[in-house]
């Protein structure tokens, strides 16, 4: 897996002013993988790379959330178009 981006949201609302408790999304994938999903669903395109959201929260708890790939799968029918 190739880590592609960071994106520090709590650093972001810092810049404005705001305070956010810290929270990084971080977007990455696989081309080899992902390609041939995008070659027979091209729409997978928009949920491709691959995010996950870490976070701390107040009590200093920390979390991560990431959407699962079979959600995605069923999201652009990908199942439904390639039976055999």
């Amino acid at each position: 897996m190739t880590v592609f981006a960071r994106i520090d949201h709590a650093g972001g609302a810092a810049e404005v002013g705001l305070k956010l408790a810290p929270t990084e999304l971080i977007i990455f994938g696989n081309a080899r993988a992902g390609t041939p999903l995008m070659q027979s669903v091209q729409t997978v395109g928009i949920d491709l790379p691959l995010k996950v959201l870490v976070w701390e929260d107040a009590g200093a708890k920390h979390g991560f959330h990431i959407t699962k790939p079979s959600w995605i799968a069923r999201r652009h029918g990908y199942a439904t178009q390639n039976k055999s």
